[in-house]
């Protein structure tokens, strides 16, 4: 897909290998993850991510960590009225990106942003969301294979 004007496009990026994930936080208004492969010294744009139902995230692509065949992205401005956010898992399937987990935590705090930043490694996840109580939270995932 064609990378807009005022996308944010490289507010985040993961390289692992001969793959890159970039995020676009304000792609279209939500935001977008941009893959890219290369094949010798060419780069070429194979996906462009927005999850299952981009209506109700934000911010997505904030934040991003690639590790093998998963993608996690932050989408620290999700939430009706309240910044929350989540973390969207996707996972290289049949040669498709498809999203497999939506992380969400449960609080009646505002201006959480769960996702503002993600580290992706061995089938775990961390996740910074510096406004969560007075002085931030760090939480700790198991990615299932």
């Amino acid at each position: 897909g064609v990378i807009g004007s005022n996308s944010l496009f490289g507010i985040s990026t993961s390289l692992q290998n001969d793959r890159a994930v970039v995020g676009a936080s304000n792609d279209n208004g939500v935001g977008a993850v941009y893959v890219f492969d290369r094949s010798g010294s060419t780069w070429s744009q194979t996906a462009r991510l927005t999850g299952s139902n981009p209506r109700y995230i934000q911010q997505l692509g904030a934040s991003v960590s690639l590790w093998g065949e998963f993608i996690a992205v932050g989408a620290p401005e999700t939430g009706v009225f309240n910044s929350v956010g989540k973390i969207i898992i996707f996972r290289l399937m049949a040669g498709s990106w498809r999203e497999v987990r939506r992380i969400a935590i449960d609080t009646a705090d505002t201006n959480v942003l769960h996702g503002f930043s993600v580290s992706l490694r061995t089938l775990g996840l961390v996740s910074g969301d510096p406004f969560s109580s007075a002085n931030g939270v760090v939480r700790v995932y198991t990615i299932d294979p």
